[in-house]
């Protein structure tokens, strides 16, 4: 175990190509499999009722898988792509969250939603161009942690309010199953403090690894919810009324 300090990124000679952290990349991959699976349950939500909660959702678990599938291929072909190699699950970290805003603002009046949806993709824009900077002006081959601040900054605008705030809040005025959100605040906070004291259990099991536990946990907990709601609005006229009440999309 080691504390303050990482491990000699692991090596895989295969055929005669030189790969890194193969533990990156099957983790990558199991989180994109399951992302993509709740893609395909929330399409299908989204065909039987129509409603925008369900689209934006959709839109999140793709581009969120696609982008881990991608983010392990950079990982485990650093050898061959470099920082280029990251750039693309850098971006997916950004865009994917503007879809969560999107979808938990569906749920408030419509006016309501349309103005935060104006800001969410202003913001969403702001940041990737600061992503850009980064990229354009900054050594990210020696300091190659600055390439998370776009996807960070993004997620510490966007989903303590969405998840944390708005899930505590419609879980007590919409549907209980809404607490599957902010829960996934406190689940994955435990990652903050890995790779902040860059604590490693083992070389094949590191703080990176750690946080795709956690990540994994959080993505299905995402999923709970909104079967829940696809529930709530199906099961009974219920969820009709609640959206008259609300006057929202969704």
């Amino acid at each position: 175990m080691l504390i303050g300090k990482d491990y000699e990124k692991i090596e895989f000679n295969f055929y005669g190509f030189d790969f890194v952290e193969p533990n990156a990349l099957y983790g990558d991959v199991i989180i994109a499999i399951f992302a993509l699976y709740f893609g395909v349950l929330t399409r299908r939500y989204f065909k039987q009722t129509g409603l925008l909660f369900f689209k934006h959702w959709t839109w999140f678990f793709n581009v969120f898988g696609y982008g881990f599938i991608l983010g392990g291929l950079g990982h485990f072909c650093y050898n061959y792509f470099g920082i280029p190699g990251k750039i693309p699950s850098w971006y997916s970290g950004i865009i994917s969250t503007m879809y969560i805003e999107l979808a938990m603002a569906s749920l408030l009046p419509t006016a309501r939603y349309y103005q935060l949806a104006r800001f969410f993709y202003i913001k969403t824009f702001i940041i990737c161009l600061i992503q850009l900077y980064f990229i354009l002006f900054i050594d990210l081959e020696k300091e190659p942690g600055i390439g998370l601040i776009g996807p960070t900054l993004a997620s510490l605008t966007g989903l303590i309010t969405s998840l944390g705030v708005l899930g505590a809040r419609f879980s007590k005025s919409i549907y209980p199953d809404f607490w599957y959100l902010w829960l996934s605040i406190i689940v994955v906070f435990p990652s903050v403090i890995f790779q902040a004291m860059k604590i490693n259990f083992h070389q094949w099991f590191d703080r990176n690894d750690v946080s795709h536990v956690l990540m994994l946990g959080n993505i299905i907990l995402y999923f709970m919810a909104v079967r829940g709601y696809f529930r709530f609005q199906t099961d009974s006229d219920l969820g009709k009324k609640s959206i008259e009440e609300r006057g929202a999309l969704s």
